[in-house]
């Protein structure tokens, strides 16, 4: 049946072909994901909430910049994956040794063939130990469902019941509770991020198990079956339930007005900051504003009225300069420009430094 050639080259190869049918599908459901958060970030590029750093609240940016980071990763991630699922597409021919030495001076020209018919790759030499192609695949897919799992664990604590800023898609038994009826869980979100925190293990298995005896390997080369079937199964779920996810995604823009009103200002300390150091020296600014900033002067007021009652503040700062001190859109820096760079028909690269 493979007369000249040994058993791991018809596994292998079948492996070959079957993740090759495989990248069809994942890039089919990235380009789908893409798409619906390329939409997400088109309809909520001004849509203003507040930023969490350390999960706490921070100045203002807009959902359609964390959007746009989402997609961005993922973008990052379709490509690697794909050059090296592209690079991964190699007959494996090598018979016995590696050698094609049964089929004497026309090894060569057989594998060639081969690799014709399968439409595949003719290696520079069979690979039978040589597992860097593949470790490649299994690490971009680590990669990517890591980005995969950040987007989902936005998604889920902005799904929080005292956030409420988004809403995953639901429908007939999709995100309800057996017990609790009002409930609407982050399903998909859960199913992702469970494929993120299993993927990085399978790809550390997978590289533990590049370390292959001589020509043939003894057991490393077995246990990497179910391995590499795992991770490209647990991409594939975490992809499609993210590109679920995006598509029927409901942004709570007024939610992310109230919870932007519910720092009483507090958010646009920084803000502050910078305006009193062109006035004052920075020390003494930020004793101000540790002070206006007190919970016990916040009770009733916004950091603004708070800043205003101040004498050392109104020595500095105009009335008008602190009227507008808590308008999100006059604190928003280059989030338009980013989200533009991210979201555009073509991610800028990062530019390399120049080596000297």
């Amino acid at each position: 049946m493979h007369w000249g050639a040994t058993s791991q080259d018809v596994a292998d190869t079948a492996l070959i072909l079957l993740l090759r049918k495989a990248a069809v599908i994942l890039d089919a459901d990235l380009a789908r994901l893409q798409d619906a958060l390329q939409a997400l970030v088109a309809k909520h590029k001004k849509t203003v909430m507040v930023g969490r750093t350390l999960l706490q609240s921070a100045p203002p940016i807009t959902f359609g910049l964390k959007a746009a980071g989402w997609l961005g990763s993922i973008r990052r991630g379709r490509a690697r994956l794909k050059d090296a699922i592209s690079e991964a597409l190699v007959l494996q021919f090598g018979g016995a040794s590696g050698t094609l030495a049964a089929l004497g001076h026309r090894g060569i020209e057989v594998g060639e063939s081969v690799a014709r018919q399968l439409e595949l790759t003719f290696p520079d030499a069979p690979w039978h130990t040589h597992r860097d192609r593949l470790a490649a695949v299994v690490c971009a897919c680590g990669i990517l469902t890591g980005s995969l799992g950040k987007m989902a664990s936005d998604v889920t604590l902005l799904m929080q019941s005292e956030v409420a800023e988004l809403v995953e898609p639901g429908g007939f038994d999709r995100g309800g509770s057996s017990t609790m009826p009002q409930k609407r869980n982050p399903i998909a979100s859960a199913i992702t991020l469970a494929a993120a925190s299993r993927v990085p293990g399978l790809s550390s298995a997978f590289l533990s198990q590049m370390v292959q005896e001589h020509e043939r390997a003894v057991g490393g080369w077995q246990a990497e079956w179910p391995t590499v079937s795992a991770v490209i199964q647990a991409t594939g779920v975490a992809i499609v339930s993210m590109a679920e996810t995006a598509e029927g995604l409901a942004v709570n823009a007024a939610r992310m007005k109230e919870n932007l009103d519910a720092s009483k200002g507090t958010i646009f300390a920084e803000k502050a900051a910078l305006l009193l150091n062109s006035k004052i020296d920075r020390e003494a600014a930020h004793e101000l504003l540790e002070r206006a900033t007190d919970p016990k002067q916040l009770r009733d007021r916004t950091l603004s009225q708070v800043l205003a009652e101040m004498p050392e503040v109104r020595d500095h700062l105009s009335k008008e300069a602190l009227a507008s001190l808590e308008d999100p859109e006059d604190y928003l820096g280059s989030a338009l420009e980013f989200t533009r760079r991210l979201s555009g028909p073509t991610a800028k690269k990062t530019q390399e430094p120049r080596r000297k």
